[in-house]
């Protein structure tokens, strides 16, 4: 089914694009004469996202700028299709430069969400993340530039991903989040949540609710807004709590373990699932739960890379 452009709110307009059972956005922001594109989602659908975008009434050279939240390839590795064809620069953090201009790097990576065991592994990986592209921004915290009409603050907010950054248009109260919401009101039953530090999550979920916006425009499922905005985010805090509960129950259950087995003891009693072979998304948020217990004090890593309590 062919991908379409619909408006969401004055000057922000979203392809929506059919993702596990619900979709993943690519935002534009402004006119069509002078569009802001917000995430790139695969390379393998960046064909479709380029149709769909024209038919909005997108052209080559109308493109001022593509912004990438973060690194993982469903959000920057259509970026470099999207360059190609606009002609418009990429901008991003710079962690998520690095992973745009070194999809190896990411694919290697301790905290890759993907499995990476494999030549196959590597093989998918490539088809979503797309050839290498040059950032030719870096986004920092506290960055700021006008765009159509709007001014748009830079926000680090490092949690699910190291280099994720978001957007804050203070007037409007408008915010474009990328990932930061997981485990929030429409996180899918089976989904633990991806985090690679829990504490930072906590701080920019934190962050992110101080500011009281309007509208938090997210890169998979539907933009949240008034009450529910709120309540997103609540829920999005909880499941950090949830798992943290989880983990420390299981290790005073029966130490050591394994993260194979506290990833499965984390479905369990957080979503009541069991899971004979927890996926590497789940293994890399565990580990990353486990060395904030551990720099807490709470928790310690074995010699033979097991957990225990302290």
């Amino acid at each position: 089914m062919p991908y379409t452009f619909r408006p969401l709110v004055d000057g922000v307009g979203a392809v929506e694009i059919p993702d596990s059972g619900g979709f993943s956005s690519v935002y534009v922001v402004g006119p069509a004469r002078q569009a802001l594109i917000i995430d790139s989602y695969t390379a393998a659908t960046a064909p479709e996202l380029i149709a769909a975008l024209e038919a909005g009434g997108l052209r080559p050279g109308a493109v001022r700028a593509i912004v990438v939240t973060h690194g993982h390839a469903d959000h920057g590795g259509g970026a470099g299709a999207l360059a190609r064809w606009s002609g418009a620069p990429v901008w991003a953090s710079l962690a998520a430069a690095l992973e745009l201009e070194d999809p190896w790097g990411g694919f290697a990576a301790p905290d890759a969400p993907g499995a990476n065991a494999a030549a196959a592994d590597w093989a998918g990986f490539r088809a979503n993340a797309g050839q290498p592209v040059r950032v030719a921004r870096v986004l920092r915290e506290g960055d700021a530039f006008g765009h159509a009409g709007m001014s748009f603050e830079v926000l680090h907010l490092p949690g699910h991903d190291r280099g994720e950054l978001g957007l804050w248009e203070s007037a409007r109260r408008l915010i474009f989040t990328g990932d930061l919401v997981q485990g929030g009101m429409d996180a899918s039953r089976n989904w633990l949540g991806l985090f690679t530090d829990p504490a930072s999550q906590r701080r920019s979920l934190e962050r992110v609710a101080s500011l009281r916006p309007e509208w938090n425009f997210k890169g998979h499922r539907a933009a949240r807004t008034g009450q529910e905005l709120q309540q997103d985010l609540a829920a999005a805090l909880a499941r950090l709590e949830a798992v943290e509960r989880a983990l420390l129950a299981a290790l005073g259950e029966r130490s050591p373990l394994g993260v194979a087995e506290l990833t499965r003891a984390a479905f369990s009693k957080v979503l009541g699932l069991e899971v004979a072979e927890p996926p590497n998304y789940a293994a890399v948020s565990v580990t990353a739960f486990l060395l904030d217990l551990a720099r807490r004090g709470l928790a310690r890593r074995r010699p033979e890379l097991t957990w225990e309590l302290t």
